[in-house]
Order: C-alpha cells, then sequence, then structure tokens
C-alpha cells in the first residue's frame, strides 16, 4: 500500500506569540493505494507554537513542513492507525466483506 499525506486547510491566529499567521489546525487527506484502488480518509490536527521557536512566515511554509508537523503532533500510533483506516478501506472495496447478488428468481 502506498500512502500520501496532504495538507487541505491551515487555520491561523492572526497574532499570536509575537507573530502573524500562526498555524494552530491543519486538515489533512491520507489517500492509499494499491496500484489500482484509491481511498482515503481526511481530519484535523491541532498544532501549537511555542514563542521563541523557529518560526516560519506563513507565505513561505511548505506542505511537507506542516505534514511533519502534523505528523509530530499526531504520534507514530496515530499515524498507524489512520494508515490502517484506509488500508482496510482499500481492502474492503477490492473484496467486500458482504455483498447484494440479485435475487435467484429476478432473472427468471
Amino acid at each position: 500500500m502506498n500512502y500520501t499525506w496532504n495538507i487541505i486547510q491551515m487555520d491561523c491566529y492572526p497574532q499570536a506569540e509575537g507573530e502573524v499567521n500562526v498555524v494552530w489546525n491543519a486538515v489533512w487527506k491520507l489517500s492509499g493505494t494499491d496500484g489500482i484502488t484509491t481511498c482515503y480518509i481526511t481530519g484535523n490536527q491541532a498544532l501549537t507554537y511555542v514563542a521563541g521557536s523557529p518560526y516560519t512566515p506563513y507565505a513561505q511554509l511548505t506542505e511537507t513542513q506542516v505534514i511533519g508537523w502534523v505528523q509530530a503532533a499526531m504520534g507514530a500510533d496515530a499515524i498507524a492507525a489512520n494508515e490502517k483506516i484506509v488500508n482496510d478501506l482499500v481492502v474492503e472495496t477490492v473484496v467486500p466483506a458482504t455483498y447484494q447478488p440479485p435475487l435467484p428468481w429476478a432473472g427468471a
């Protein structure tokens, strides 16, 4: 399974800890594909800026940087849990646990 993380929205404080446009929440999308089938989930992660920490102006942020913040705040267990959810969605799409076949008498 190949996973891709994306940031689809960021919420900011106009001013916080002496900085402007400080990101406090990131909405993420996690996609997974087996090469044929792709599924995704979305979520959000609260972020905290600590005064005196390195600060990147909003216009200079990269998606890779924000994904790093999200994953660091989320932690390895939550990352693995979210990837398992996406994996299970792909598996369920490919080989459904249940289905509704046509009634045997419907075509007669």
